[in-house]
């Protein structure tokens, strides 16, 4: 039995639910193939993880024409789209012969399917069969966790805006940083369409804060340990940091982070909205007032703890297993 996944990851719509459908493939144990977009970030990710693969050429935001030959060539029992933007139109020009078909996160559109499920978003009502926090998909390493215990003191402040940071927050949350007293050090962690290169290089030779900089990490769960404070964009990351016990800042890179993703993690974490809105100076402000809060960040840490018990995996898995 083969499962074929079609999912995109780009700079502009990040790789969070490549990494996610990856996730999953370890899980189920079938053999799985990906059908992606043809941009770097995802089939690095195939390359790392070893799965085989086959490039859909076409818009970030669709299925693609050509993804009807991959479905003739691996004759898959089950496909599993990832794509939030799909249509039933996209849909209904496919031959799927006997596959059944789950839908992840079909967020703007209703499409009938045998299965759907929102893992980080709130789901779209003519699609909701399964949704919500006790779906989000995380690693293996993050799922038996216990969130550690809180720091009195801010010693390690954790950046990280997912795989491509498409506006630039991790700049501006460096910029934030730069200005706040006391001896913390900065772990930055950038993704593999990072777009912001330059920039960064122009930024840290003078820099006032001793900073580690760590480019597409594959374990990042030991560098999430050290951190006292986060400040991230993205469900996913949100979720693992909250699996952590780690205090969380958010800046929403999207109004659908803003609208679909966060408003579930409600007093979990402290959401400024979107980023593009937030000046370094009222960032800081938070940061600061974040710092010098013990309780505030102790109590973020137990209302994360409570909404992420960490086996969505596994209930999607037992979910997929009773339509097959």
């Amino acid at each position: 039995m083969t499962v074929l996944f079609r999912v995109n990851g780009s700079s502009s719509i990040g790789i969070g639910h490549v990494t996610e459908c990856i996730t999953l493939a370890h899980e189920i144990s079938f053999p799985a193939v990906f059908a992606i977009n043809d941009h770097p970030a995802p089939k690095r990710l195939m390359e790392q993880e070893g799965f085989p693969y086959h490039v859909v050429p076409g818009d970030d935001k669709e299925t693609g024409s050509s993804f009807q030959h991959v479905i003739d060539i691996t004759k898959p029992s089950l496909i599993i789209f990832d794509i939030p933007w799909i249509t039933q139109e996209e849909v209904n020009r496919l031959t799927l012969g006997t596959a059944k078909t789950v839908f992840l996160n079909a967020l703007y559109h209703p499409v009938r399917g045998d299965l759907h499920i929102a893992t980080v978003f709130t789901p779209l009502p003519e699609n909701e069969d399964y949704g919500g926090l006790s779906y989000v998909i995380l690693k293996q390493e993050f799922t038996i966790l216990a969130p550690k215990a809180v720091s009195t003191k801010v010693n390690n402040i954790i950046v990280m805006f997912g795989g491509s940071d498409k506006n630039g927050y991790t700049l501006k949350a460096l910029e934030a940083l730069r200005g706040i007293n006391g001896g913390f050090s900065v772990t930055l962690i950038i993704g593999v369409s990072f777009m912001y290169h330059d920039k960064l290089k122009e930024m840290l030779p003078d820099y006032p804060k001793k900073i580690a900089v760590h480019r597409n990490v594959k374990d990042v769960l030991p560098l999430m340990k050290q951190a006292d404070l986060a400040i991230v964009s993205g469900g996913y990351t949100a979720a693992e940091l909250c699996k952590v016990g780690v205090p969380l800042l958010v800046l929403c890179q999207t109004p659908i982070e803003q609208e679909r993703i966060f408003p579930q993690f409600s007093d979990a974490v402290i959401n400024l909205g979107l980023g593009i809105d937030i000046s370094p100076d009222r960032l800081r402000e938070t940061i600061i007032k974040i710092m010098g809060d013990y309780k505030k960040r102790e109590q973020l840490v137990c209302s994360g703890a409570k909404l992420l018990e960490g086996s969505g995996a596994e209930r999607i898995t037992h979910l997929i297993r009773g339509i097959l």
